[in-house]
């Protein structure tokens, strides 16, 4: 809430909430801490009717594909609802319908990812550590709650 003084209106002080205290905001929030964890990926050999099931499970309906631990596609929710109404179904596997990831770091800023996420027109994106393994996904949720 921003404050009246004889000389006008004081702005409103960005602030971050970090254990349950009010604390001003003078660093960038990074996509660490915002970050969800507790993501369940799918292999590119898991038949589609799992990869759906993966998606409607988790409310980024997004789901990443890994192979090895290292990130390699991702399928969204849109990606199973669009192969469905085709007039032939073609895909068989989450690699017949993933696409390429558009993926954060963990020290990427949320406004970077902010950013990225617009542009890529997504609603979730990974989020990788330095060798390309899974670390969590982000969504506009949690974006739009850190900014």
């Amino acid at each position: 809430m921003s404050a009246v003084t004889s000389r006008g209106v004081i702005p409103r002080q960005r602030v971050t909430r970090r254990h349950g205290q009010l604390t001003p905001r003078d660093t960038p929030v990074l996509v660490r801490d915002v970050m969800d964890t507790q993501v369940t990926p799918v292999h590119p050999d898991t038949p589609l009717p799992e990869v759906r099931a993966a998606v409607l499970a988790t409310w980024h309906r997004v789901v990443p594909v890994v192979d090895n631990g290292r990130l390699v596609g991702v399928v969204s929710a849109t990606d199973l609802l669009r192969e469905r109404v085709r007039s032939a179904t073609v895909a068989e596997t989450a690699a017949d319908l993933m696409n390429p990831p558009t993926a954060l770091t963990p020290h990427t800023t949320c406004v970077e990812a902010a950013r990225l996420m617009l542009s890529a027109t997504e609603t979730a994106l990974p989020v990788v550590h330095e060798g390309g393994t899974l670390a969590a996904m982000v969504s506009v949720e949690d974006l739009l709650q850190a900014l």
